[in-house]
């Protein structure tokens, strides 16, 4: 199966083009042209490399390599801007189109890569920018779209060596390394964590497998976001400088139902400890965005 990843030097897309090779497919990746020179050198494995973006894409390349598969990863991701940023309309405008046109040119399935934030809209008058755009787009896929097959993949907590500054995880290893304390404001709220390895194989088993429409990736698990931010601290031996408040998370607790994942072969491998213990060991695996 020849798959394109969009968004492929993202955290998700990285680790999702990986997933796909690892499974067999061919892989095509688009990549911005600032950044499609050396792309994935050092990796040396087969990856076709498109130079463009979703509001200017290389259609005659692309529809000469004909993939069957779409899996969209690219959308704005800036911790502390994504919410509320103007470019979430762009990204959905040009998903829209950049989709359209591509299952004209004969990919007829395309997984697209979503948020639990989505779970907001409907349920808060305010829901985030991103959640609404993100919903919308899922929307269309899913429901609009004509001739294809459609799969919205809605990823809930990915963490891991490689994601941007600014995440809980390793904003939560950077400052227990730097010896500076940490106040959690919403210790008791649950959320899904799970590790982007366990993510970017769900990904290209959703590529593959006979299954349509809405699917959550999480661990079916939630975790209270004090119980987490205990395991960093005891890993780094600094259970001190952790303080944890009472505040109520306003969006509550987010844990996928992952039942409709799991039909389809996959069941997560690296468990929350583990995946911690790892990220502590490299160190913060923070990058700037």
């Amino acid at each position: 199966m020849r798959v394109l990843v969009t968004g492929a030097t993202g955290f998700i897309g990285s680790h999702a083009v990986t997933a796909c090779l690892r499974a067999g497919c061919e892989v095509a990746a688009l990549v911005l042209p600032e950044e499609a020179e050396g792309y994935r050198g050092e990796a040396g494995d087969p990856v076709t490399v498109f130079a463009g973006t979703l509001a200017a894409p290389p259609w005659d390349a692309l529809g000469t390599w004909r993939a069957d598969a779409c899996l969209h990863c690219a959308w704005v991701a800036t911790p502390g801007e994504y919410l509320h940023s103007p470019l979430n309309r762009g990204f959905l405008r040009w998903s829209k189109g950049f989709l359209q046109r591509l299952a004209a040119t004969g990919t007829h399935r395309l997984v697209g890569v979503g948020s639990c934030a989505e779970r907001l809209v409907g349920q808060q008058e305010d829901a985030p920018l991103y959640a609404r755009c993100k919903d919308e787009l899922r929307r269309f896929l899913t429901e609009e779209m004509t001739g294809v097959t459609g799969v919205w993949a809605r990823l809930f907590y990915p963490y891991g060596i490689g994601e941007a500054r600014g995440r809980l995880v390793s904003t939560l290893i950077e400052t227990f390394t730097a010896g500076r304390e940490f106040r959690l404001r919403c210790p008791d709220t649950r959320k899904d964590y799970i590790h982007v390895d366990d993510v970017a194989t769900a990904l290209a088993a959703l590529v593959r497998a006979n299954v349509e429409g809405l699917v959550e990736v999480g661990s079916g698990t939630g975790v209270r976001l004090g119980e987490l931010a205990g395991m960093a601290a005891g890993l780094m031996a600094c259970p001190e400088l952790l303080h944890l408040g009472n505040e109520t998370d306003p969006l509550g607790d987010m844990v996928a139902n992952s039942e409709r994942l799991r039909t389809v072969g996959w069941s997560p491998v690296l468990s929350l400890p583990a995946g911690l213990a790892a990220m502590v060991e490299h160190g913060t695996g923070g990058r700037p965005q």
